[in-house]
Order: C-alpha cells, then sequence, then structure tokens
C-alpha cells in the first residue's frame, strides 16, 4: 500500500525546517555572507568544539583507532578557515497497523517503511528491563537560592538490586490513581515558554503541541514537534 501523498509532504515540511535550523544554529550559513563577522566565527568555534568532544569520547570507548582520531582531529581544526556542507534527507515510518512496505524516494527524501512485525522482533531481543542502581559515590548535597540552610531535605537510600529483573506478570484490572490537580486548581493549564522563545525543529507551521528537548548556551530552549 502506498504512502499518503499528505503524509510526504508533511514529512518533507518537516525535514525541510529541521535542515534549516541546523545550518544556521548549527554551522552559521546565514552568516557566512557576513565579512570578518565575529558570530560566525564563535559559531564554528563551538561546532570545532562539539565534534572534537565526540572524537575524544569514540576513542575513549573504542569506537575509534587513536591515529584515526589524529587524522580527524587535523581536519576539525580546519574548519576555522572554510568548509563545504551538504545534506540528505532520510525518515523513518513505523507502520503499527502493517507490514510496512518498499522503501520509496519521494523528491529529495528517502523514506524507510517499517512494518510491525519488525517492531515487534526488536522489541522482543530488548525485552530486558534493568532496575535502577545506586550511584557507587559519595552523597552531595546541592543548595539553590530558593531554599534556606535549615531546610534539611529528606534522605533517600536506594539499595543495588541485581540485573536483570524479571517482568511481573499482569495482574489484571489495575487500579489508576486519578490525575493530581495544578495548584491553580481544576483545569489550569502550564503553557510552558511561547512558540516564539523556542528554536523549533520538525515543523513549518505552529505546532498545537511540542516538547523541550534541550537548552542553548544562549538559554534559548529547543523544541521538537510532537503534534
Amino acid at each position: 500500500m502506498p504512502l499518503p501523498t499528505e503524509l510526504v509532504e508533511h514529512i518533507s515540511e518537516q525535514l525541510d525546517n529541521s535542515l534549516e535550523v541546523l545550518r544556521d544554529r548549527l554551522f552559521a550559513a546565514n552568516l557566512a555572507d557576513r565579512r570578518a563577522s565575529l558570530s560566525a566565527a564563535l559559531h564554528v568555534r563551538r561546532l570545532t568544539h562539539i565534534m572534537l568532544r565526540y572524537v575524544e569520547r569514540a576513542v575513549r570507548f573504542g569506537y575509534l583507532e587513536g591515529s584515526l582520531a589524529g587524522q580527524l582531529q587535523a581536519f576539525i581544526a580546519t574548519l576555522d578557515r572554510s568548509y563545504t556542507i551538504a545534506f540528505r534527507k532520510h525518515a523513518l515510518v513505523f507502520e503499527l497497523g502493517g507490514d510496512g512496505g518498499p522503501n520509496v524516494s519521494a523528491g529529495d527524501v528517502d523514506i524507510v517503511r517499517i512494518g510491525r512485525a519488525e517492531i515487534t522482533a526488536l522489541l522482543d531481543r530488548s525485552a530486558t528491563p534493568l532496575a535502577t542502581r545506586y550511584a557507587q559515590s559519595r552523597p552531595e548535597r546541592i543548595e539553590t537560592a530558593l531554599g534556606g540552610r535549615a531546610e534539611a531535605g529528606v534522605a533517600v537510600v536506594v539499595e543495588p538490586v541485581d540485573t536483570p529483573v524479571a517482568t511481573p506478570p499482569p495482574t489484571g484490572t489495575s487500579q489508576v490513581e486519578p490525575p493530581t490537580e495544578l495548584p491553580g486548581g481544576p483545569g489550569t493549564r502550564d503553557e510552558g515558554p511561547s512558540l516564539d522563545d523556542v528554536v523549533l525543529l520538525g515543523m513549518v507551521a505552529a505546532p498545537r503541541q511540542y516538547g523541550i528537548v534541550a537548552s542553548l548556551d544562549t538559554g534559548e530552549k529547543v523544541a521538537v514537534d510532537t503534534d
């Protein structure tokens, strides 16, 4: 069964918006035409620091050999002069009500269709619930300007447990606790930050709902479309 045209167009619009955000926020491509722009140079320097950190992390965890890491670090250092960027658009479509279908290319977007059987097989292979383990370090008390030093927190001790933890069998009908009302009373909603105050990934028009996933050094929030 072919994918609906409306869905394909929606995916393409989301990727276009994400591309522009990455192009401008990460690579400062919107500032590249400003000669001797300090802002553009600082954007690039931040990018190089991020990339160098991940190269070092890859070496530390054994994903990269030291000789290859040295070549990558030398290349990253050249980004302060000039570089070329290009993007490819890929999308995953999870079809919970079907068996997927052939991968398709719609314009400049490559779409991979994943059916219910593949999703179920992946979940079965990963069905190993792990319990929370106690951090093997000394507890550290963190105080804020909103709390006085005389206000002692409640001590919480989490004992280490063996993993994996067996999944308990279903117990039939369970009682669901009613939702806790917000301080403002019934009907009160926490609207969160305004759409104008966040960097939105994945949507062109204003979405009905979005979730905050990160914060930038500038204090701006990064949100992803969940509509």
